[in-house]
């Protein structure tokens, strides 16, 4: 039986207005002054029925990865002769299921990724053979089911990604400019090739140097609540993996307190949560870092400064702290997390650090912050944008 896409997404969507309703209901019932065992038992049997809804329907919206790598051989089979490489292609995980919106969406990232690979990462036979590798190159594309999400990733034995090179490209080009170049770690320096207008080609071929193409994943992985990583080791090869959640139309958020005001961040891009400790803070190249362990240093996102243009006093006010892939966020208190369903903001500009809107149990608009916007903002910014007030310590 066929049934339009456009019914399917309607259905989703009164999912997810009915999940932001079973929150309502569960706040209410829960600040209720005496328990009532009758409204408790209800609340938890239409928790369970929401909940078996949002997994039924969004099962019928799950597609095999299939669909979105058959197109994959022939890009390669195409372009690797135009380039005069040899390359083998291995596909893992057709099988593995994920949301229809995640395949419609990433048909044209693959296919720049594979491109991107086969251009600058896959060397000539001839390179290869002179650097001790066999004359044809791999790339393997797998699909992989982790839990609530689905990671797709794209990995070849190349010749990798050279940090430096792309930062002097970087700066040559405008694209950065070289104070801010010398306070970029190894893996921000790789993570430049996602830029708008980048590329480390000089001339405009039919496959690449047109500066577009990475970041077009980059921004399609965002838009989709994905997460990007890119992993790369000289000579030999590099790996770019994103994952995304079963489900796009339910988001577990979790809820935070700025001083009085209420936020969010998506459960997916948070690692864990921490205790700020003041002897782990430190100075590096003119910006705020923590010291998570031994080895990694993590920029530090002053929620404070950022969003209410003043920063937060550890030792002053209550300071909590949250751990994402690409920064420390200081918050006053980590209230809990919940489902929440993403309603889209319009009004503000292309480039801001918010993901959308919920609305919450009790029935407050919440915005759902950015990490990795925030992240990058911090980044690009330096010291200008993250300023605590305790006594820093010596650089890490």
């Amino acid at each position: 039986m066929r049934v339009d896409a456009a019914r399917l997404d309607a259905v989703m969507n009164q999912v997810g207005e009915l999940v932001l309703l079973r929150n309502r209901l569960s706040s209410a019932i829960g600040s209720l002054g005496e328990e009532n065992e009758d409204m408790l038992r209800i609340a938890r049997e239409v928790d369970i029925t929401v909940n078996d809804i949002q997994s039924t329907v969004m099962r019928l919206r799950m597609q095999p990865c299939k669909r979105l790598f058959q197109q994959l051989p022939r890009v390669v089979r195409d372009t690797s002769r135009q380039l005069g490489k040899e390359v083998a292609l291995e596909i893992v995980g057709e099988d593995v299921e994920i949301d229809k919106a995640v395949v419609d969406a990433l048909s044209g990232p693959m296919t720049h990724l594979l491109r991107n690979s086969l251009d600058h990462g896959v060397e000539l036979p001839a390179d290869r053979q002179a650097a001790g590798k066999a004359r044809s190159a791999k790339i393997r594309v797998a699909a992989i089911h982790l839990g609530d999400k689905v990671r797709i990733e794209v990995s070849d034995d190349g010749r990798g990604i050279d940090s430096q090179f792309v930062t002097r490209k970087a700066v040559d080009k405008g694209v950065i400019t070289a104070e801010q170049a010398a306070r970029l770690s190894e893996q921000e320096a790789v993570e430049l090739i996602f830029r708008p207008g980048f590329s480390t080609n000089d001339q405009v071929t039919d496959i690449s140097g047109r500066g577009v193409g990475m970041d077009v994943v980059k921004e399609t992985v965002r838009k989709l609540r994905g997460r990007l990583d890119i992993q790369t080791k000289p000579g030999l090869g590099t790996s770019i993996s994103m994952e995304f959640p079963l489900t796009m139309a339910v988001l577990p958020v979790l809820y935070l307190r700025l001083r009085r005001e209420i936020y969010a961040l998506p459960v997916s891009s948070i690692e864990s949560l921490l205790d700020i400790q003041e002897s782990r803070i430190h100075r590096m190249s003119g910006r705020s870092v923590y010291r998570v362990d031994g080895t990694e240093v993590i920029p530090m996102v002053d929620l404070g400064r950022l969003l209410h243009d003043r920063p937060l006093r550890l030792g002053s006010e209550p300071i909590e702290g949250i751990l994402t892939e690409r920064g420390l966020i200081m918050v006053s208190e980590v209230l809990g997390n919940e489902d929440s369903v993403v309603k889209p903001i319009d009004f503000l500009a292309e480039q801001n650090w918010y993901q959308g809107a919920t609305i919450s149990g009790k029935g407050n608009v919440v915005l759902i912050l950015d990490a990795g916007a925030l992240a990058n903002h911090v980044i690009d910014h330096g010291g200008d944008s993250t300023i605590i007030n305790v006594s820093c310590k010596g650089a890490a």
